[in-house]
């Protein structure tokens, strides 16, 4: 058997046997980006929900993977779960991830806000102030709150928020005419 012939047959097997085994270039990217960022499909599931509240099935999971279903409009959020460049997962265009070593914009968002607080509205001299807000803001940008943890913030924040003037009241009984 020549080189060619062994070529051409092994063409014809892949040809063959593509099937229901097929994938897009989609559920290759996607496949790629999952084994790039070290998680299986119950890991993406899972932060998907966790971060984002979308439930993507195990059957959709595998549809996108297996080339069934062509692409997702949740790419931006698996791409972000994921670690990796929203338009190359879509289309494959541009690099997988950011090789110049910028800050995303989300991590540029974040450190400006933390700028923008320090600056201007925290005191100079409240150290502790800059420490809570910037775990704060990292928290929130990692989705670590849950809604009972902002809720406890919102209670704690508004007793320590009240005005003098409504303490006072809260204190002195009001005259009776």
């Amino acid at each position: 058997m020549t080189h060619n012939q062994l070529d051409q047959d092994i063409d014809n097997y892949g040809a063959a046997n593509r099937g229901a085994n097929s994938t897009s270039p989609f559920g290759a990217r996607l496949d790629f980006a999952m084994s790039y960022a070290r998680k299986n499909g119950r890991m993406l599931r899972e932060q998907l929900d966790k971060d984002h509240g979308i439930t993507l099935t195990r059957s959709t999971l595998s549809k996108l993977l297996r080339g069934r279903i062509k692409s997702s409009k949740h790419t931006m959020e698996i791409a972000e779960v994921l670690g990796v460049n929203p338009k190359w997962l879509q289309t494959g265009r541009e690099t997988m991830t950011d090789i110049t070593g910028r800050l995303s914009s989300k991590e540029r968002g974040m450190n400006d806000v933390k700028r923008i607080a320090r600056q201007y509205l925290i005191p100079q001299n409240r150290a502790d102030i800059v420490r809570l807000h910037d775990k704060l803001i990292t928290a929130a940008a990692k989705n670590q709150l849950s809604h009972h943890d902002v809720s406890l913030l919102d209670h704690v924040l508004s007793r320590a928020l009240i005005d003098d003037d409504e303490v006072y009241s809260l204190i002195k009984p009001a005259r009776v005419r």
